[in-house]
């Protein structure tokens, strides 16, 4: 039997009888809640821990997952209960009018949001976490594929699904203000790095839902949402488009350094009073203190060595940071192996840097799938370098994976 579905002379949708059963809403609640418990638990397994090769495939897969099941749940619902409408009725102006009119409510809900979000890290003394994808996927071509995804196929899916389907259904049995608030909770919570920012989404899901109670159509809250993740994700987009880097095939390719590594300090690189300063300035400005250029971060280290040869301590840290970069940022195995049998020939007398290197190098086997060298690696570390936290913590990590990996 057709449930019917009409619009009033104001253009808000009516329905004659509320369609929505609480099994209906339950059963959609828990799609964000078990999605949160199955990140988290899956990435805490020691098949996926000890296999670093599968989490960037893995959470992209899941996450486009996430999305697939909020579209398709409210969509099934829909068509099971003959609904006419799930974006509301059609609009009296053009797309591109509604598309200006987002631009404006943005800015409207970005200002009170901001602030608020302001004086709690003030109260709290704490700074929101920022997007850390990069760590997730580094120079990855999924990381190009999430981001896109995260300013376009997110915003339709989770508006479909919170404000379409979560927000309607609720308003059927709850008050309005409530069903904003629970719906709200809910779109916090799927989006939890921290308390902070599930709060943050959380005001920020209590916006969207008022602007589509206002605008009376999806389209609004689509594009609203949609031009707030492009302004996070953005940014990330071109970072991770200036980082893509293409790593040696083999080791005699990985003797030679890429093209954009040069051999003298670059026009932008500027030289400052010694090399621990020229060492830092590089990570301020281009690292993750920076812009976040792994490429230009890489030569500024370069710069150090050429410019304060003699400070030993300096150099070895900029060459370590060399490491660092092909090892975690740009997925360049062989290059990092290299550099870090440079830094170990090098500078011998510098204890912290070597055993950090030589973890790392350890590690690179490690996802070269070479466990021979890895624990060869590793075991050095745990017998040469105890005295140095970090480095030890790694290596008894990748000492932890061989085994488990026998």
């Amino acid at each position: 039997m057709e449930i019917p579905h009409t619009f009033n002379e104001t253009g808000q949708s009516r329905l004659d009888k509320p369609p929505w059963s609480l099994r209906d809403i339950i059963l959609g609640a828990s799609i964000p809640v078990l999605f949160i418990i199955l990140v988290y638990g899956v990435f805490q397994l020691d098949e996926i821990r000890f296999r670093p090769w599968l989490l960037s495939p893995l959470f992209f897969c899941l996450n486009l997952l996430l999305d697939l099941s909020l579209l398709i749940y409210p969509l099934y619902l829909y068509k099971k209960r003959n609904l006419s409408s799930l974006f509301g009725p059609p609009l009296t102006h053009s797309v591109f009018k509604e598309f200006l009119k987002s631009v404006l409510i943005l800015l409207l809900i970005s200002l009170p949001i901001g602030l608020i979000m302001v004086c709690i890290e003030m109260i709290l003394k704490t700074e929101l976490a920022k997007p850390e994808l990069y760590r997730y996927f580094p120079n990855n071509i999924l990381l190009l594929l999430f981001v896109f995804f995260g300013f376009t196929l997110a915003p339709v899916c989770e508006e479909v699904f919170f404000r379409g389907f979560l927000y309607n259904a609720l308003k059927t049995h709850t008050p309005v203000i409530v069903a904003i608030l629970i719906q709200g909770v809910f779109f916090g919570i799927l989006h939890y790095p921290d308390l902070v920012n599930v709060f943050a989404t959380f005001l920020l899901g209590i916006a969207l839902a008022i602007v589509y109670e206002k605008r009376k159509t999806l389209i609004s809250a689509i594009f609203v949402h949609g031009m707030k993740n492009a302004i996070v994700l953005i940014p990330i987009l071109i970072v991770a488009l200036q980082n893509i880097h293409f790593p040696a095939a083999n080791w005699d390719e990985a003797k030679m350094h890429p093209v954009w590594f040069k051999s003298s300090p670059l026009t932008e690189i500027e030289k400052q009073k010694d090399g621990m300063q020229q060492w830092q300035y590089a990570i301020d400005t281009w690292g993750s203190k920076g812009s976040r250029n792994w490429k230009r971060e890489a030569n500024a280290f370069n710069s150090v060595c050429i410019w304060f040869p003699e400070d030993r301590t300096a150099c070895a840290k900029a060459r370590l940071g060399i490491v660092s970069i092909y090892h975690y940022y740009l997925s360049d195995y062989r290059r990092a192996i290299i550099e870090a049998d440079n830094l170990l020939s090098e500078y011998p007398e510098q204890k912290e840097q070597c055993a950090l290197a030589l973890a790392q190098k350890g590690w690179a086997y490690y996802l070269l799938w070479d466990f021979k060298n890895s624990r060869l690696a590793f075991t050095k570390v745990v017998h040469e370098f105890r005295e140095y936290q970090n480095a030890l913590e790694m290596a008894e990590n990748g000492i932890a994976g061989l085994d488990f990996l026998k």
